[in-house]
């Protein structure tokens, strides 16, 4: 007989509590879903050679404008170590020193060459990319430096530092650093397969930039790695949960009803004692035989703990079955010992 066949499908606590559990995952991993997303923390090779070649673009432009610009910030983090840009960025920083204070011909010079240059006054900032793109197209960023003559150094410009006192030490957002680290002109190291031109002295200028951590390798931590958790997986995993219920709870061990023979074992006939028919309440069938009553010391071991009341014992000995009378310690009625 096929275990299958016997499974039967019941509503019970155990299997309500699971199917509740399950339907709050479910709605959680609904609204999880219509959250914003956070960037992924590596982008695709193609997104890389996209950002690659952008930035060798607007360092060619800069270039025929003559004025003096470099990888900077995260854009010389990468040249530095790997040779190209890091695994999860989205755009390249460069760093010019203005000298030549128009910002109408430098945006025009972008545009000749196919591209969108658009200048954040507050951060001081050229901001480039492919025309008609979105937000999360590979962008250049170039930020402007200019050198002060009070302190001889060289600061970040921008309206919102200009409030700023022209105190290095005491503005650390100013991001100054010597002119010495930027005298042209200016070596060129590989930076994805194409020459970009850095600071002198290597990381020394990253010194400058990165006080506090320039030692440190800091990955981004508003990213999520790229993992598969989809719905058909959280709907096999707590399928499986509630097969585990129903299994545990079709099989378990149950005591053996009198009322169900055991399977293993061939019907067998017995006679009805004639003496029953004189006290017994309901009237006796006309038939001889009855069903095989079970031995309760083989399939009905939990009988053994019942009740039975022995204490009349010539009641007992004409009510009882010959099987249970073994449990008072008497003869049955045909001469037996019980």
């Amino acid at each position: 007989m096929s275990l299958c066949s016997r499974r039967r499908f019941r509503i019970t606590p155990m299997r309500a509590l699971a199917a509740f559990f399950l339907m709050v995952v479910l709605f959680w991993y609904s609204l999880s879903r219509q959250e914003i997303p956070q960037q992924p923390c590596s982008v695709p090779e193609e997104f890389t050679e996209k950002l690659h070649d952008l930035a060798y673009r607007a360092h060619l432009v800069l270039s025929k404008l003559g004025i003096v610009h470099f990888l900077c910030l995260g854009g010389l983090w990468g040249q530095v170590r790997i040779g190209r840009a890091l695994p999860w960025a989205r755009k390249v920083e460069l760093c010019l020193i203005d000298t030549l204070r128009d910002d109408v011909l430098i945006t025009k010079a972008f545009r000749e060459v196919g591209l969108s240059a658009t200048y954040l006054h507050a951060a001081g900032i050229y901001r480039i990319q492919e025309h008609e793109v979105g937000e999360d197209a590979p962008k250049v960023e170039v930020v402007v430096f200019e050198e002060d003559a009070v302190t001889q150094m060289v600061r970040r410009v921008g309206w919102t530092r200009r409030v700023l006192p022209p105190d290095c030490e005491f503005s650390p957002s100013l991001q100054c650093f010597p002119p010495q680290l930027v005298i042209p002109p200016l070596p060129a190291k590989q930076f994805g397969g194409r020459l970009m031109p850095v600071p002198r002295e290597g990381i020394e200028l990253q010194k400058y930039h990165y006080p506090n951590d320039w030692w440190l390798e800091i990955k981004p931590t508003d990213c999520t790695e790229l993992q598969e958790t989809n719905l058909p997986t959280v709907i096999v995993f707590f399928g499986l949960i509630l097969e585990l219920v129903e299994f545990n709870e079709t099989y378990k061990i149950k005591p053996y009803s009198y009322y169900n023979p055991p399977p293993w074992r061939r019907p067998q006939w017995h006679s009805f004692p004639k003496h029953r028919k004189h006290y017994h309440p309901k009237r006796i069938l006309a038939n001889k035989y009855h069903r095989y009553e079970p031995d309760y010391h083989r399939y009905a071991w939990h009988l053994q703990d019942m009740k039975i009341n022995c204490t009349r014992q010539n009641y007992a000995q004409r009510l009882l079955p010959p099987a249970l009378l073994r449990f008072c310690g008497t003869k049955d009625p045909r001469g037996t010992e019980a």
